[in-house]
């Protein structure tokens, strides 16, 4: 069902139907049931048709779109006042929307400066599960009202109602960005050096640990360092954080510098999963650097693409097949991965993988919000 406006939304969770499932941009394809071989129990709920920038002022650093509003929409309006979405949103040029973002936590390694998502939600507006639209914090920034209920929506995963409208803070975009990339490294070496570089006073955007395949005889890893600023100081910046770097590796050609489009093209890469093979799952995990470590020596991840980012997010590249043995993997670790994106693959039974939060106060929220069980719950 495509619904026309909230009015419509509203009265269909007061209806009788099944369980609904909210989409609008279908980015994250592994939350998405709707190639699922039996959707039959499902009420498949398109809120594409809410669109559209709400409010903008620039001065005041706020935007409040609708929840069906591509996030590239956003972002194009941002650019024209040298502004943007700090916490970097993931899969933006595949069409990722406002509330899929919102609802999925999906921030990407730039939110190593100012933060993730739930930094930057100041209000939203929602229907929940008895079909009453709502609002919750504001569309200012500086609020101290009350409980911050908007929070509970990022990673929700649409559980707890229907988005459909959030307001932004944003903040000053860097004119220009410069990335070191330091090759050749094993996991000793890259946990020693991301250690060190994290103890500087250099001013960093995004710190990035991607694996590299290197045959028969394992992985190495190359370490990624983005820092911006106005053209005034940053190319000398960019030369001393890699005199940094060459000093701590053993070669020279070891640590390479990109600027302008080389730069941007290798971090969009990142960010819009590209590296991920269409046979493959995309998978999320938040972890520290200690058990970035402690994971790697597990052999169950010593095949799989991922990169790890300093902002405590690890993205991993595996075979649907193989979301068993790493959802055992996670489960030792006390660790919770959420599967991104899928391939040309089938839709999984499974999105959360590992150790499941939340428990009886998670229970209570979702009594209080959707009593009927309205909506799809994730699994």
């Amino acid at each position: 069902m495509k619904i026309r406006d909230t009015k419509d939304l509203c009265e269909l969770v007061r209806g009788d139907s099944a369980p609904i499932f909210v989409h609008a941009g279908g980015t994250k394809s592994v939350l998405d049931v709707r190639d699922a071989s039996d959707v039959s129990g499902i009420e498949l709920c398109d809120i594409s048709v809410l669109t559209g920038i709400a409010e903008y002022e620039p001065s005041e650093y706020t935007m409040t779109a609708a929840a069906g509003t591509p996030i590239a929409e956003l972002q194009s309006a941002l650019r024209e006042h040298g502004q943007y979405l700090p916490f970097d949103p993931l899969l933006v040029e595949a069409g990722a929307t406002v509330g899929g973002t919102v609802a999925s936590n999906a921030a990407g390694p730039g939110r190593l400066r100012h933060g993730g998502v739930r930094d930057f939600v100041l209000g939203i507006r929602f229907v929940d599960g008895l079909g009453h639209l709502g609002t919750q914090g504001a569309k200012v920034v500086k609020n101290a009202a009350g409980f911050d209920f908007s929070k509970l929506m990022v990673g929700s995963l649409g559980s707890l109602g229907c988005l459909t409208e959030v307001t932004f803070k944003v903040f000053p975009k860097p004119p220009n960005y410069r990335t070191v990339l330091v090759h050749q490294l094993d996991l000793r070496a890259s946990e020693a050096l991301l250690h060190s570089l994290l103890r500087t006073r250099t001013e960093l955007l995004a710190v990035d640990l991607h694996s590299v395949e290197i045959g028969s005889s394992g992985r190495q890893w190359t370490l990624a360092i983005q820092i911006g600023g106005p053209d005034a100081g940053l190319d000398e910046r960019a030369a001393n954080l890699r005199s940094w770097a060459r000093a701590r590796t053993v070669s020279d050609h070891d640590v390479e510098l990109l600027a302008d489009t080389a730069d941007a093209a290798f971090w969009n890469r990142t960010r819009e999963l590209n590296w991920v093979d269409t046979r493959r799952v995309a998978l999320k995990v938040p972890m520290t650097i200690p058990r970035f470590v402690e994971l790697e020596k597990m052999s169950v991840f010593s095949e799989f693409d991922r990169v790890f980012s300093a902002t405590q997010q690890l993205l991993v590249s595996l075979p649907l097949g193989e979301t068993e043995r790493v959802d055992e993997a996670l489960m030792q670790l006390g660790l919770t991965g959420q599967l991104m994106r899928r391939g040309s693959a089938r839709k999984s039974a499974r999105v959360i993988l590992g150790q499941r939060h939340g428990g009886m106060l998670l229970d209570r929220v979702r009594q209080a919000l959707d009593p009927n069980s309205r909506f799809v719950q994730p699994c």
